[in-house]
């Protein structure tokens, strides 16, 4: 958790977001809504990782535009023509601040909703799904999806273009995503790891449609697939096959 609030937290400081532009297309709207729905930041209905992105250039833009430091963000984002109810809507913890703890929260959510959470998402429901889904696995695809927002706010790429595979399509060891860890998955992953060594360059830079399959292929979450994955995925392979005989 650390790490990931390191990251975000570090997007604050950049001044390429395209400020003006994000907050004139943010209230170009003059209806009110007199209801809001905590954490849906782009008004669309949904609370997924789209709104995770822009409650993230929200806040780095009203920590840019604060006049002092005394100044809090809430009358930052004021004073940059945020209604009252975006604002209520970015505050998705329900601690009282805004910042990127927030954006992390909905990434849990979205998370969560994969594998069929069903309630909405309030400050209580956050710490039902931390009691619920917290793993090893889980904190290392919001690592993942946290890495996937820097890499969109940095580049200024367009949030409607921002997506990642579903938490529900983690299988932590199914390298070949066939729905089961066997010796397939220890040889696929043996496979990656010898392409990137041919290539001469990191499995973390991998295509989208294999996200989903190399991010199961390290199962020992170093950020790195090699043999000691392999290794690990074929001691799993062992462990079931004794377990169920």
């Amino acid at each position: 958790m650390k790490k990931i609030l390191s990251i975000l937290s570090s997007i604050a400081v950049l001044t390429s977001c395209g400020m003006s532009t994000l907050m004139a297309n943010a209230e170009d709207s003059t209806n009110v809504k007199t209801e809001v729905t905590i954490g849906d930041i782009n008004e669309d209905g949904a609370v997924d990782y789209k709104d995770a992105v822009l409650n993230l250039k929200y806040y780095a833009a009203a920590l840019s535009n604060k006049k002092s430091e005394d100044e809090s963000l809430f009358a930052s984002c004021k004073d940059l023509g945020m209604t009252d109810e975006r604002i209520k809507a970015m505050d998705v913890n329900g601690d009282g601040k805004i910042d990127s703890r927030d954006s992390i929260a909905i990434i849990e959510y979205s998370a969560a909703k994969s594998l069929g959470y069903s309630k909405i998402l309030t400050s209580e429901n956050l710490t039902e799904i931390e009691e619920l889904y917290k793993s090893d696995a889980f904190n290392k695809y919001c690592q993942f999806v946290c890495d996937a927002m820097y890499r969109c706010v940095v580049n200024t790429d367009d949030i409607n273009n921002f997506k990642v595979f579903e938490f529900s399509e983690v299988k932590m060891g199914d390298a070949n995503g066939d729905g089961v860890v066997d010796s397939k998955d220890a040889v696929s992953t043996l496979n990656t790891y010898a392409l990137s060594l041919t290539k001469n360059s990191s499995t973390k830079n991998i295509e989208d449609e294999n996200e989903a399959k190399e991010f199961n292929a390290d199962v020992n979450c170093d950020g790195v697939i090699d043999s000691k994955d392999a290794v690990e995925i074929l001691q799993t392979y062992a462990e079931n096959l004794a377990n169920n005989r």
